[in-house]
């Protein structure tokens, strides 16, 4: 799936089999393969400082080079990679435990809300709710887990950047 998901992405069939014994393994050349630098994946950045990939993963079967698939359209919450990236999350880790105006917050598109309530339904604190015939986000009750987003088949849910989220790492939107 590419873009925004899992229920708001587009299928994006590649006609691959892939499996390995190290799921990091397999997630470094699952990027590799769709064009995904591995160090904008935080959970494959920590498994290398970890040591958990150990060089190149042996590849049985197609050659991994003549299988890139490109361009593959990134979610909206994809960061730039390399140094600036590793600096900004710290900083912003540190500052978003007590300050929601930094992490990113949904914003309900209405003009492609159909009011199904699947953000109402997913959203674990009651933060979302349906006013007439588009949904509603109380902000201040949102712990940005983003399952409305994620569960919006509409793509109606937008990711929005906080003002220093913005300053630091750029507006993407």
């Amino acid at each position: 799936m590419e873009g925004n998901g899992p229920l708001s992405g587009t299928p994006a069939p590649v006609g691959l089999i892939l499996a390995s014994r190290n799921p990091h393994a397999l997630d470094s050349v699952a990027c590799r393969i769709i064009g995904i630098p591995g160090d904008t994946v935080p959970t494959l950045s920590l498994a290398e400082e970890r040591g958990l990939i150990e060089g190149d993963p042996v590849i049985v079967g197609d050659d991994p080079a003549l299988l890139t698939i490109a361009p593959f359209r990134l979610p909206d919450t994809t960061r730039p990679a390399g140094l600036l990236m590793k600096l900004s999350r710290k900083v912003l880790a540190r500052f978003q435990r007590g300050s929601r105006f930094l992490l990113p917050y949904p914003e309900i598109l209405s003009s492609a809300c159909i009011g199904c309530g699947a953000c109402v339904r997913i959203c674990p604190v009651k933060a979302a709710s349906l006013h007439g015939r588009w949904a509603e986000i109380n902000l201040s009750q949102c712990i940005r887990c983003y399952c409305c987003h994620e569960s919006c088949e509409e793509a109606a849910i937008l990711l929005r950047q906080g003002l220093l989220s913005r300053l630091i790492l750029g507006n993407r939107q």
